[in-house]
């Protein structure tokens, strides 16, 4: 009876052992997943930060270009009012004084 108790005991004493060496590989497995998550959220952060600073850059280019356009646009349609201004200025005036008189 009593090789039967010391087997039993044995066997509990082998059985807590494996799971002790369970919760010991769970935790591990616990740690590992945890550094995989924490280095793939870097790793996506990253990415991210990445893609938002070319879309950036791309907006900021197609902004100044538009800017410039603009202004490129708004120069020449100043520089077309000057012109036919400085050509009609007498005509223009000679219109003015007319309109005025005949009233």
């Amino acid at each position: 009876m009593d090789v039967i108790i010391d087997e039993l005991a044995k066997i509990e004493k082998d059985a807590a052992a494996i799971m002790d060496d369970v919760e010991i590989r769970k935790k591990k497995l616990d740690v590992a997943q945890k550094e995989r998550i924490a280095k793939f959220d870097e790793e996506i952060k990253a990415k991210t930060e990445h893609e938002i600073s070319g879309i950036k850059k791309e907006l900021e280019d197609s902004r100044e270009k538009q800017v410039r356009q603009l202004s490129d646009e708004s120069h020449e349609k100043f520089r077309t009012i000057d012109s036919y201004y400085e050509n009609s200025r007498e005509r223009i005036a000679d219109e003015i004084f007319d309109r005025i008189i005949r009233k």
